[in-house]
């Protein structure tokens, strides 16, 4: 471990060298020492994290330490910890980056990174007039033009005459008018000295910064005109000018448009492309060694791939290097400083929401004013910043005193630009890398489209001399009076808009009257004032609705932000957001709220750095025990639990399992007190030396000795059970039952169990092999509900042994094991390996049924609670910053589970049945289900298939479909020899479900195909025929169902009118190349099967090759109109094809984003079925880890998170007809149903959320909208 890493590294790295000092004792002798367990020891000299002082002050005296030396060396390091994650340093020095003010002319010192650009653009503007400088907004055209050409120009050592003055300017509202004056030449410039030689004339430099306002901020074209005319007078070789353009890259063609300019853009145009990696090291390391500091190797690299794949990322760099400025560690830039302010992406973000945040109510909304007045909304291309003149917003809102500071406030922050004039953004990055700011425009951009047309119109009304000829009239008028109708929207407006406004409305009123004074004309003026009022009505109506929809948008946004930190607010949110508007980002909130795992959160109170936090076994209390009083809190309700307990020279040891019951020292002895009373239970007993622990039952405490031997206490009978003398020590379990005690009998085990009445060992549940590696350190022991079952965990493995019959239950093999427990009816365990939450089956443990991954906190005390359907554990993020966390594992545990799994399934077209291949070892049988209750309707007799991964030896397996109505089951014995060439062809069997019997065989006619078998079987959508595709890839069969004979190919079986929308055999999934089977998929219209590698144009049979990929498709659905087809891979990933499978058009992630989101594992979870819904809007997906993903089809965007499921993989996908629900069938689990329309899934999530907003958290959230109970009669 190096020291130099920092505060947490050097307090670990002295702790080692305590311990080595102390002749290395082992953590289970400190452990019994200290009254610590051997991994909060172990993890206090880790370096991860600082450990608590309670913690390190146990290590320290269990090696002999000084407690006073080490309690200050704690509290120092503790400082350091918060000084650099949180404290940006106070600067009294000048900063070397410059965030994201632009560089300017003095601070070229600064500028690196941009030489070989810089003498381009020097070279290139002494050869022309007029040069034009291009390039994508931050990607540092200003700096180039500032810090880079003028100093150049200023500082010319070469024969070039150095120029009489250099202009800057930005073109503004009325270039022509503001600026006319600064093409006047200025005088030419006399030599340095008399023996000078005599230099050129010197000319004047005009630097057009940010050209592009002409064509935003300027809406006369023909002021424009004449500004382009001024500009363009210089390429004259007597204008005694120069001028450089620059412009943003997304306006080049506006220029074009312009013949003048076009000319200047074909002869001397720069481009202003991404840096290198060697200038952007450059610009991060040299202004950083000018300031005599230095910058972590592994910092520039991250900046340098990260930079290197942002667009226009220089602002971004720049802000984020300066904010890592601010937090430095002495002279160095670190990577942890870095990214403590949040990267390239959420520097700007962080400060921006840290001013907000400090700012007032009222300052807030001032603010969000000025912001927005520096904003102009785009057009088809991006939103620009909007210089604006200081006296704009001193005019507005609230008194020009409190504008003017908060200006100020603003510019320390670095988020604007001040002059004495004009106030400006800092840069446009601002823009778009404030989420804030960007839902501010976003929910207001009609407003401010609105507002500057009409700060632009009083400005043309102003110019005119208030001409009444200028003012708004009609619907121009009516639509700014909506938009400003409110006393509070009004106040957005400056004196100068006001008055503009009320010149127009009084005009209009005026109009009005002279119009009265005819009466035709009169009725003539009712008429049109009604058509512009419904006119008026509708554009507000549908000014309205945009704005809800935006409004709606913002919220879905907010809710999955909340999903972690406020569960409950997050899913109250997007049931609002549904109701608002029904676009896809606020159905894909609703689902994400349906399938979320974050069911609540609770921050505990009263947590004291050196205090203990204890949950009770079914995880509902949590109990805080502190120097001086010990609190019970109900962790479901968020309410005390039971008055506070004071402390009165006791000291807290440990709690019960029920959370209601403390032992805590009392004297030389230990005392139960009842936390639901405060009083105490019964007298002391033990000793006050020993460290204690309640057994699952919460009758007996074992107490450990400084000795090593251990006492197990009756607490009923205040009487000693058991004990026993010597080196034994953890790890040890109570029995539930409290009648056997597993414990290690020494420093290397083995493991004993112990009948504790009578005092007897029993025989070793294990073999020997484990006996020891149980007593290793990380370890623990825990016996299952029953008692009848002993786990077993260490860092790599976990293992469940049953004591009676001395065989292996469980094992589970999985690193980083940290903590674990048993569900209470001991079906499954629950895990952390410090970077997620695991759930597993003990019936089928290969793979979690649930994972959900940690962020940044430490996970403890792990509890399951059956009865709420949750998992909790104590989230640690500080010292202080623990809370209990609930996730809810929703169908993980369900408890129909089968031990005979299927190897596939199919739904029927109409979805209301189920076909299922059941497999025991080598016989196979099939079942049709009723959907959607799963009765068993009827099952075929057993038939002998011993099925293989392909390639691996002889193999068989069961081709089969289900009849579009489920009435009929056709089947086929497909067998492969090693090498994938099929065997003997098997009969096809047509079973009448209905009566449960065969009905019949097909007799397939003498031909050269007999000896080849059918590699697929389809009915037809009509279910009149069945289709046979063969290995050998020739014409695909038709068959007769009803008379069992080869159909000849003449027309097509189409479904009748009504018998709903057929969705083929997409709800077919199979394993694809691993076992040989071959997905097929028939469009709806009944003219082409779809299979891997080749379709067949029916109903002919004819066969044509396809572009899907034979050894990777897993599994095919046709969209019910036919126009789509999804193929769905084993890597996850879903293709779309269009209707004749010819071309691609997309692809979704499919499973493939949940699999990369987790923390463990990135095996790729191949696709094993897919159904599209009845109206073609939404693809389900389903993987075979469980996992089962909507998409919306237009979009491609994923709705929400994975539903919930039992974890085994599914097999068969299917939408009732109306398309409200979805059917799931897995390989394991039983047939599911679940709900995906709207309404219903609203009526879920608000039982889930126990209701909706309440009014105050309402107003809150959504002060746009009207209140509205969104859970009321759900």
């Amino acid at each position: 471990m190096d020291p130099d890493q920092g505060p947490v590294a050097q307090f670990a790295y002295a702790l080692r060298e305590v311990r080595q000092e102390a002749g290395a004792p082992t953590y289970r002798a400190m452990a019994r020492k200290a009254g610590y367990s051997v991994t909060a020891l172990s993890r206090a000299a880790a370096g991860e994290k600082l450990p608590s002082l309670a913690v390190a002050l146990a290590y320290v005296e269990a090696c002999g330490g000084d407690r006073a030396e080490w309690e200050e060396r704690w509290r120092t390091a503790q400082q350091e910890v918060d000084a650099r994650a949180h404290v940006p340093q106070e600067e009294t020095v000048e900063a070397p980056y410059r965030g994201l003010v632009r560089f300017e002319a003095g601070d070229r010192d600064l500028f690196f990174g941009r030489d070989r650009l810089t003498e381009d653009l020097v070279r290139l503007a002494r050869a022309h007039r007029v040069t034009a400088v291009f390039g994508p907004s931050g990607s540092g055209k200003s700096s180039l033009l500032r810090a880079g050409l003028i100093p150049c120009l200023r500082e010319a050592e070469d024969a070039a005459p150095r120029p009489a003055a250099i202009r800057i300017l930005t073109p503004g509202t009325r270039p022509a008018r503001d600026h006319a004056r600064l093409f006047t030449p200025a005088a030419p410039t006399a030599p340095v000295a008399p023996t000078a030689p005599t230099a050129p004339t010197g000319e004047t430099w005009l630097i057009v910064d940010q050209f592009e306002e002409t064509f935003t901020l300027c809406h006369d074209p023909a002021e424009r005109q004449k500004f382009l005319d001024l500009l363009l007078s210089a390429r004259a070789d007597s204008s005694r000018l120069r001028v450089v353009l620059g412009v943003r890259a997304d306006f080049y063609a506006r220029c074009l448009e312009h013949e003048g300019l076009a000319a200047v853009i074909r002869e001397a145009s720069l481009p202003v492309g991404p840096m290198t990696p060697s200038e952007l090291r450059e610009a991060i390391v040299r202004p950083a060694t000018a300031a005599g500091l230095i910058v972590e190797r592994s910092l520039t690299d991250r900046l340098i791939e990260e930079v290197g794949e942002e667009p226009g990322g220089l602002p971004l760099l720049s802000h984020a290097l300066l904010e890592t400025w601010r937090r430095r560690r002495g002279r160095t830039l670190s990577l942890q400083a870095y990214e403590a302010v949040g990267g390239i992406h959420g520097a700007i973000a962080q400060t921006a929401e840290a001013f907000y945040t400090r700012l007032t109510e009222d300052q807030a909304e001032t603010a969000r004013r000025i912001l927005l007045r520096l904003i102009t909304p785009g057009h088809g291309t991006p939103d620009t910043r909007r210089p604006v003149d200081r006296t704009e917003l001193d005019s507005t809102g609230p008194a020009g005193s409190e504008v003017s500071a908060l200006l100020h406030t603003l510019a320390r922050a670095r988020l604007i630009t001040l002059d004495e004039t004009t106030v400006d953004l800092a840069h446009e990055a601002l823009i778009t890398a404030w989420p804030r700011l960007d839902r501010w425009i976003d929910d207001a951009r009609g407003r401010l489209r609105r507002h500057r047309r009409l700060t632009q119109a009083a400005r043309h009304w102003q110019d005119r001399e208030r001409d009444s000829a200028t003012l708004l009239r009609g619907t121009e008028l009516t639509e700014t009076e909506d938009i400003f109708r409110t006393p509070e929207q009004q106040g957005e407006l400056t004196a100068l808009e006001r008055d503009f406004l009320h010149a127009c409305t009084t005009a209009r009123a005026r109009t009005r009257r002279l119009r009265h004074a005819v009466s035709g004309v009169v009725a003539l003026l009712v008429s049109l004032a009604l058509v512009a009022g419904a006119v008026a009505w509708q554009q507000s109506r549908t000014s309205e609705r945009h704005h809800q929809e935006a409004v709606a948008r913002r919220l879905a946004a907010v809710a999955d932000s909340m999903r972690a930190s406020d569960p409950v607010t997050a899913m109250r949110l997007s049931a609002a957001a549904s109701t608002l508007s029904g676009s896809v980002e606020t159905r894909a909130a609703l689902l994400g709220a349906l399938s979320q795992r974050e069911q609540d959160v609770y921050d505990i109170p009263g947590v004291e750095p050196m205090g203990l936090t204890y949950l009770s076994g079914d995880g509902r209390v949590v109990v805080v025990a502190g120097d001086r009083v010990v609190r019970a809190w109900s962790a479901t309700e968020h309410r005390p639990a039971g008055p506070p307990l004071p402390l009165h020279g006791e000291t807290a040891v440990t709690v019960g399992p029920d959370g209601h019951r403390l032992l805590a020292t009392s004297g030389d002895r230990v005392r139960l007190w009842n936390l639901r009373t405060g009083k105490p239970m019964g007298a002391p007993f033990g000793s006050a030396e020993s460290v204690y622990s309640f057994g699952p039952g919460g009758r007996m405490v074992l107490g450990e000795g400084d000795t090593g031997g251990i006492t197990l206490w009756d607490t009923e009978r205040r009487r000693v059970s058991f004990e026993r003398r010597g080196s034994a020590a953890a790890p040890w379990a109570i029995s539930p039952d409290d009648r056997l005690l597993a414990l290690c009998s020494g420093r290397q085990g083995p493991v004993q169990v112990w009948d504790v009445s009578a005092h007897r060992k029993r025989p070793d549940p294990w073999p020997r092999a484990h006996r020891r590696a149980a007593c290793e350190e990380e370890s623990s022991l825990q016996f299952s509900p029953d008692g009848r079952g002993l786990l077993s965990r260490t860092a790599h493995e976990l293992r469940v042994w049953d004591m009676d019959e001395r065989r292996e239950r469980t094992r589970i093999r999985h690193k980083g094991l940290r903590e674990t427990a048993l569900s209470p009816d001991g079906r499954f365990v629950v895990a952390t390996d410090g970077r997620e939450i695991l759930l597993w089956r003990t019936e089928d443990s290969k793979t979690p049924v649930f994972r959900v991954p940690l962020t940044d906190e430490t996970a403890t005390e792990l509890r399951v609670d059956v009865r709420a359907g949750v998992i909790r554990y104590l989230s640690e993020l500080g010292s202080t910053d623990v809370a209990v966390r609930t996730l809810s594992y929703g169908a993980a545990m369900s408890g129909e589970w089968s031990r005979t799994p299927a190897a596939q399934g199919a739904f029927s077209a109409n979805g209301r049945a189920l076909a299922l291949e059941r497999r025991d070892k080598d016989i196979a049988r099939l079942e049709v289900r009723r959907v959607p209750d799963g009765k068993l309707l009827s099952r075929t007799p057993a038939v002998r298939c011993e099925e293989r991964p392909l390639f691996s030896g002889d193999t068989c397996h069961i081709a089969l479909t289900l009849s579009p109505d489920g009435s009929a089951l056709a089947s086929t014995r497909v067998t492969l020899d090693a090498d994938g060439t099929p065997g003997e062809p098997g009969p096809v069997t047509l079973w009448d479900m209905r009566k449960g019997s065969r009905s019949r065989v097909l007799d397939t006619p003498s031909s050269s195909r007999d000896d080849v078998p059918a590699a697929g079987l389809a009915f037809t959508p009509g279910g009149g025929s069945l289709l046979i595709r063969r290995w050998d890839g020739k014409p695909t069969e038709t068959w007769d169902v009803a008379k069992a004979v080869r159909a000849k190919p003449t027309a097509v079986d189409r479904p009748a009118h009504n018998s709903g929308t057929s969705q083929g055999e997409g709800n077919t999934p199979t394993t694809g190349g691993s076992s040989g089977r071959s997905p097929l998929a028939i469009r709806p219209d009944g003219l082409l099967l779809a299979a891997p590698g080749q379709s067949s144009v029916l109903p002919s049979g004819r066969t044509a090759a396809n572009g899907l990929p034979a050894e990777e498709t897993t599994a095919l659905a046709f969209s019910p109109d036919g126009k789509r087809l999804a193929a769905g891979g084993n890597n996850g990933r879903v293709v779309l094809w269009d209707g004749t499978v010819k071309q691609t058009f997309g692809a979704l992630a499919g499973t493939y984003d949940v699999v990369r989101a987790r923390p463990g594992p990135k095996d790729a979870e191949a696709v094993t079925a897919l159904a599209y819904s009845p109206d073609g809007t939404t693809l389900a997906v389903g993987g075979e880890h469980g996992t089962l993903q909507l998409w919306d089809a237009a979009s491609r965007r994923p709705l929400g998170s994975s539903l919930p499921t039992p974890g085994d993989a599914v097999l068969a996908l299917a939408f009732s007809t109306d398309g409200r629900t979805l059917h799931a069938a897995g390989r394991h689990s039983a047939l599911r149903s679940l709900a995906v329309d709207t309404e219903q899934v609203t009526a879920s999530v608000c039982a889930r959320a126990h209701g909706g907003l309440s009014r105050s958290d309402w107003q809150k959230y959504i002060p746009e909208v009207p209140y509205r109970d969104v859970c009321a009669g759900r």
